[in-house]
């Protein structure tokens, strides 16, 4: 962190924080009012919607609109206050020589010298100039650099990317042909280089893509007649070139698609959960979310129905379901649209599983103000500084993108009743905070420092604890100012107030 917020200094004297928390249960209700993005302009139609968050807690939302004319634009969104407002960060328009966007990811990275922001395009034009591409940038816009993945032109249709959490960070790509397959790369330089070129499959179509942890990453699709769920995992950072494959809910009746995958990235490759969530049409024309895990990083899988949409409604029409781990992040999160052509309204159901337990899934919930788009897939992330995962949505028949996220209302405070079960203190000596805890239960523990604008100041601690009596001494290296102090424990959520002067 202070390598990435070199203008944060340590506190030079000692002050006494008076702590005035309610921890209460997590609440549904935290997540707030939707939130403008942006919109794309009405001679446009948005085809793709992409997002990511940055360690320091920025978050970015960018859409893919197409033109008639093959003048393509991509329009990337950008928040530094958890979501609350949003600024148009930059633009990526098609030109003459590259020919139409045909597809587009969004992915955020760092090095020691800050954030990167990569964003994957595939340029149809059938010259040199078409093909996979990567435009790699320091936020927003600086020192840019065009790379070229792989060449094709019109013959690359979509293309998936991400980034693991290793050091240094490896780059991920696959992409998908005319003719079926399902090729990939991986880059250890911050996207300059590209290596370890692998075939998936063949055969198949719309791939998804994540990074898991040690080393893992993992590429799924279905068969182009939509027959099966195909699943390869690839290990030390793709440069082991014999994956472990998978099919799921392989079938000659049904047809399931629009594979989404996420992985986690904290276990080792023995122990490591993954959940792939897809489209499934059963033999009574129903379509539903369903979803695939496994607890051995690939080597056994079991499916079934998603449980938050388990009901039988021949009117649910599933649509590009997404499931996501974010890279500092505890939770696997999904999200699905559910059209309802009958009702006239679609819905975005929200829900979380843990990845000791992949095949339950909790906080179900629907996450759409405004009417969501049953032709763009919405997107679920999460962000340190929304202290909880996010939606991202596109208006229905419309050109206009919002936002929603844990706790986007702000923090509540009031005072903590006597029989309150964890009490908390902290104290800043020496540019270090002292927090001390009791836990009812052993959980994971996460406490950040928020500045009075809602940006993440620190990440002080993200690990699990025992349950019982806790003291931690937690570096601070803030300027002087004020700071909330968020202590996140299992079942339980407060803030604590930290002044601090030079």
């Amino acid at each position: 962190m202070t390598a990435r917020r070199s203008a944060l200094q340590p506190a030079a004297v000692l002050l006494w924080l008076a702590v005035s928390v309610c921890l209460a249960p997590a609440d549904p209700a935290d997540w707030g009012h939707d939130t403008l993005v942006g919109a794309a302009s009405d001679s446009l139609s948005i085809t793709k919607l992409v997002t990511d968050a940055d360690t320091n807690g920025d978050i970015y939302v960018g859409v893919l609109a197409r033109d008639t004319g093959g003048l393509d634009t991509v329009y990337v969104w950008q928040s530094t206050d958890a979501g609350a407002s949003w600024s148009l960060a930059y633009l990526i328009p098609a030109d003459t020589l590259t020919g139409p966007i045909r597809d587009y990811e969004l992915r955020v990275g760092y090095d020691a010298e800050g954030t990167w922001v990569y964003d994957f395009l595939v340029f149809s034009d059938s010259s040199a100039s078409g093909g996979a591409w990567l435009l790699r940038h320091r936020a927003p816009m600086l020192n840019q650099t065009w790379v070229k993945i792989a060449p094709g032109g019109d013959t690359i249709l979509r293309l998936a990317a991400d980034r693991n959490i290793e050091t240094p960070q490896h780059l991920f790509v696959a992409w998908e042909t005319q003719g079926g397959l399902i090729n990939l790369m991986s880059s250890s330089d911050s996207g300059q280089t590209w290596g370890n070129f692998r075939t998936a499959f063949a055969g198949c179509e719309r791939p998804a893509l994540c990074a898991g942890g040690d080393g893992c990453v993992y590429v799924a699709a279905n068969a182009r007649d939509s027959s099966y769920i195909a699943v390869a995992r690839y290990s030390a950072n793709l440069t082991n070139p014999t994956p472990v494959i998978a099919r799921l809910d392989s079938s000659s009746d049904r047809r399931v698609w629009n594979p989404s995958v996420a992985a986690d990235r904290n276990t080792p490759e023995s122990l490591q959960a993954a959940v792939v969530m897809y489209s499934h049409k059963d033999t009574a024309g129903r379509i539903a979310p369903h979803f695939g895990w496994t607890k051995t990083a690939g080597l056994a899988w079991s499916c079934a129905a998603w449980p938050p949409t388990n009901q039988a409604r021949t009117t649910w029409d599933a649509r590009f379901p997404c499931v996501r781990q974010s890279y500092d992040d505890n939770l696997i999160r999904g999200i699905v649209a559910m059209h309802e052509p009958t009702g006239n309204w679609d819905t975005l159901v929200y829900a979380f599983t843990r990845p000791g337990t992949p095949s339950v899934w909790e906080d179900r919930a629907r996450r759409n103000e405004n009417r969501a788009s049953d032709v763009v897939g919405a997107k679920v992330g999460f962000s340190e500084a929304c202290i909880g995962g996010y939606v991202a949505y596109v208006t229905y028949r419309g050109n206009k993108v919002y936002f929603d996220s844990y706790n986007l209302v702000g923090v509540s405070e009031s005072p903590f009743p006597f029989d309150w079960p964890m009490s908390t203190a902290a104290l800043l000596r020496g540019g270090s905070v002292n927090v001390r805890l009791h836990l009812d239960r052993a959980g994971q523990v996460r406490i950040t420092a928020f500045d009075c604008a809602g940006r993440m100041a620190a990440r002080l601690f993200n690990g699990s604890l025992p349950g019982g009596a806790h003291q931690l001494s937690l570096p601070l290296r803030v300027t002087a100012g004020c700071y909330l102090l968020r202590i996140e424990t299992p079942g339980h959520v407060g803030t604590a107030k930290l002044v601090t002067t030079r």
